[in-house]
C-alpha cells in the first residue's frame, strides 16, 4: 500500500512538473519570438528604409520629370536630372550631407536641406535662391523657395512637404532636388532672355548680328541689376544711359562678356568645317540664350573680385583686425567714389551689419556681414540674386571633410582647425587664449559636452577666428534683410540723408580711434540649432516603445506562470502527503 501511494505521488509530481515546464516553455518561446521580432525589426529598419528609398526615389524622379517637362530650349540647357549631372551635384554636396545633423535613420530634415541648398548655390554660382536665405531661420518648409512654389507646386505638396518631409531626405533625394532647382533657374534665364528680345523690339525668330546680340545680353543684365520688369522700354533706355553712374564697373563687365563670347566663337571655329570658318554667322535665339546661361553661370564667381576689392578697401580702416569699421570711416570710403557705401544706418541695421553694442566706440559696420549682405547683391530676379561669395564656406567645407560629423569635442575641433586650408586665422590660435576657452564654453551648453558645428554659437566662434570672412550670426528674428529694390518699395530711399551724414561726421564717436576691443560685447551665449528630427522619428520611437511594452508584459507573464507553477507544486505535494497518511 505504501509503495503504491509513493508511486502515485511521484507520478503526480512528474505530471505537475511537466505541466509547469510546458507552460514555462510556451512563455519562453513567446518571449523569444517577440524579442526576435523586435531585434529583426530594428536591425532591418535601415534596410527597409533603403528599399523604400529606392522605390520612392524612382517615383519622385518620375513626378519631377513630369512636372519639369523638358527644358524651355533643349539645345540651350539639357535636363539637369541626367545621371552625369546628378552625380556631379551628389559628389559636391556629399561632405556636407555626411557631416549634417540627421534623424534616427540617417536622413536629413527640410531645415537641413535648405541649409545645404543655400551653401551649394552660393558656393558654385554666387546665387542666393530666394526662400533658402539663412536669415529665414524660423522657416523649415522647402516650398518657401519661390522658384519651387511657383514652378513645382504639385511636387512641393506631395513630395517635399509630404513623403520626404515625414521620412527625411537621403543624399540622392537632396541631389535630385538641387539639380531640379538649377534646371528651373536656367529655364528662367532662357525665358528672361526672350523678354530682353521683346524689350528691344526684336522677334525671337530674327537672326542677330554680334552687336545686336550683345545689346540683348546687356539689356538682360541691366534690367536684372535694376530689378526691372522688362516691360518698360522707355525706362530701360534711361537705365542704359545712366548704367555707368549706377554701376561704375560696367565697362569691366563688358570685357567679361566679350571674353565669353570670344571663347565661344573660337570653340565653334575649331569645330566648324572649312566652308564656314571665317564667316560672320548670325546669332539665333538659341545661341543667344545659350551664351546668356554661360554668362549667368560664370558671372557670380567672376564679379566676386569686386567683393574682394571692397573687403580690402574697408580693411584699411580695420587696423586691429576686428572685422569692424567705424560707420564714419565707412562713409568716408564711400565718398571716394570707388564703392557706393551710402546706405543709411537704418537700412544697415535692418541688414544686420551694425554693431551698436559699445556706445563709447560708436556704431561699427561688421564688414563680413556688409559684404555678404543683400545690398551688395549685384543682380536680383524674382527667383534668385547674384551676391558676393562666402569665404567661410571654405572653412566649413574643410571642417566637414575632416570631421564627417555634426558635432565634435573642443579638442577635436581645435585639432581640425589646424588643417583648415581655405583661410588663415588673423592671429595664431593659442591653447590658453580666449578662443580656446570659448569652445569649451560652447560645449558646456550641451549635455554631452560637444560642439554642434552647424549651430549659431559655432558660427559666432568662427566669426571671431575669421572676423573679415565669416559673418556674425545675428539672433533669429533680429534682422529682416531686404534688397535695395525691396527697401525702396516699402521704406523709401536707403541712402543716408546728408544731414544725418554730417551729424555723424561731427560726432565725438567719429573722433575715437579704432579699438582692438571692438566687437567683444557681441559674444553672447545663445544657441540656435537646425531641426534635424522628422515625423518618422516619432513613429520609430512609438514602435520601439510598443515592442518594449510587449516584452515587459510577456516577461511579467513568465514570472506569473512560474509563480503559479510553484504554488501548484506545493499544493499538490501537501495533498499527496495527506492521502498517504490516510492510506
Amino acid at each position: 500500500m505504501c509503495a503504491e501511494g509513493t508511486q502515485v505521488a511521484n507520478a503526480t509530481k512528474k505530471a505537475t512538473m511537466g505541466d509547469s515546464r510546458s507552460a514555462g516553455k510556451i512563455v519562453f518561446c513567446s518571449v523569444f519570438f517577440i524579442s526576435f521580432l523586435a531585434v529583426c525589426s530594428l536591425a532591418m529598419s535601415s534596410n527597409l528604409f533603403e528599399y523604400l528609398d529606392q522605390f520612392q526615389r524612382a517615383q519622385h524622379r518620375k513626378e519631377l520629370q513630369n512636372e519639369l517637362g523638358l527644358s524651355v530650349t533643349r539645345s540651350v540647357w539639357t535636363g539637369s536630372l541626367k545621371p552625369d549631372r546628378l552625380l556631379d551635384v551628389r559628389s559636391e554636396i556629399e561632405p556636407m550631407f555626411l557631416a549634417a545633423p540627421k534623424n534616427q535613420v540617417g536622413r536629413i530634415s527640410s531645415s537641413v536641406v535648405r541649409y545645404i541648398a543655400y551653401r551649394y548655390f552660393s558656393h558654385k554660382y554666387g546665387w542666393r535662391i530666394k526662400g533658402f536665405e539663412p536669415h529665414r531661420a524660423n522657416v523649415t518648409s522647402l516650398s518657401s523657395a519661390r522658384i519651387l512654389q511657383t514652378q513645382l507646386p504639385k511636387y512641393c505638396e506631395t513630395v517635399l512637404e509630404g513623403t520626404l518631409a515625414s521620412t527625411g531626405f537621403a543624399l540622392d533625394d537632396v541631389a535630385m532636388l538641387l539639380a531640379s532647382v538649377a534646371q528651373l533657374v536656367f529655364d528662367e534665364i532662357v525665358s528672361t532672355t526672350e523678354q530682353a528680345y521683346h524689350l528691344n523690339g526684336i522677334a525671337v525668330s530674327e537672326p542677330l548680328s554680334k552687336d545686336a546680340m550683345l545689346g540683348v545680353v546687356n539689356s538682360y543684365l541691366i534690367e536684372s541689376m535694376m530689378e526691372g520688369n522688362f516691360t518698360n522700354a522707355e525706362q530701360h533706355e534711361l537705365d542704359k544711359e545712366y548704367i555707368h553712374e549706377l554701376y561704375p564697373q560696367w565697362a569691366t563687365t563688358q570685357i567679361f562678356i566679350n571674353d565669353i563670347v570670344t571663347a565661344d566663337a573660337e570653340q565653334k571655329h575649331y569645330k566648324s568645317n572649312g566652308y564656314t570658318r571665317g564667316m560672320k554667322r548670325p546669332y539665333t535665339f538659341e545661341e543667344t540664350a545659350r551664351l546668356m546661361t554661360k554668362i549667368s553661370e560664370d558671372f557670380g564667381p567672376w564679379v566676386n573680385y569686386e567683393c574682394q576689392n571692397m573687403k580690402e578697401a574697408l580693411g584699411q580702416y580695420d587696423i586691429h583686425h576686428t572685422g569692424r569699421v567705424k560707420l564714419s570711416d565707412f562713409y568716408s570710403e564711400g565718398q571716394k567714389g570707388v564703392h557706393h557705401l551710402i546706405e543709411s544706418a537704418e537700412y544697415l541695421r535692418a541688414l544686420g551689419v551694425l554693431d551698436e553694442t559699445d556706445a563709447a566706440l560708436g556704431p561699427q559696420v561688421i564688414t563680413s556681414n556688409y559684404i555678404l549682405g543683400d545690398s551688395n547683391c549685384l543682380m536680383s530676379t524674382p527667383q534668385y540674386s547674384v551676391c558676393c561669395m562666402n569665404e567661410c564656406d571654405g572653412v566649413m567645407g574643410d571642417l566637414e571633410k575632416r570631421l564627417l560629423s555634426p558635432e565634435a569635442s573642443p579638442a577635436q575641433l581645435w585639432e581640425a582647425m589646424g588643417h583648415v586650408a581655405a583661410l588663415r586665422a588673423s592671429k595664431p590660435l593659442e591653447t590658453n587664449g580666449t578662443l580656446h576657452n570659448q569652445l569649451f564654453e560652447i560645449a558646456a551648453q550641451n549635455e554631452e559636452s560637444m560642439v554642434p558645428i552647424h549651430g549659431r554659437l559655432f558660427a559666432q566662434w568662427l566669426h571671431f577666428v575669421f572676423p573679415r570672412e565669416c559673418m556674425y550670426p545675428m539672433t533669429p528674428g533680429a534682422v529682416a534683410p531686404k534688397t535695395i529694390g525691396e527697401w525702396i518699395e516699402t521704406e523709401g530711399s536707403p541712402q543716408v540723408p546728408e544731414e544725418e551724414l554730417q551729424k555723424l561726421m561731427d560726432s565725438s564717436a567719429a573722433k575715437v580711434p579704432p579699438s582692438p576691443q571692438a566687437g567683444r560685447k557681441m559674444w553672447i551665449i545663445k544657441e540656435e540649432l537646425m531641426t534635424s528630427s522628422t515625423e518618422s522619428d516619432k513613429w520609430l520611437e512609438s514602435f520601439v516603445r510598443t515592442l518594449a511594452a510587449m516584452v515587459l508584459v510577456t516577461a511579467t507573464m513568465v514570472i506569473v506562470v512560474r509563480s503559479l507553477g510553484r504554488v501548484r507544486s506545493r499544493f499538490s505535494g501537501k495533498s499527496k502527503s495527506a492521502d498517504m497518511v490516510e492510506v
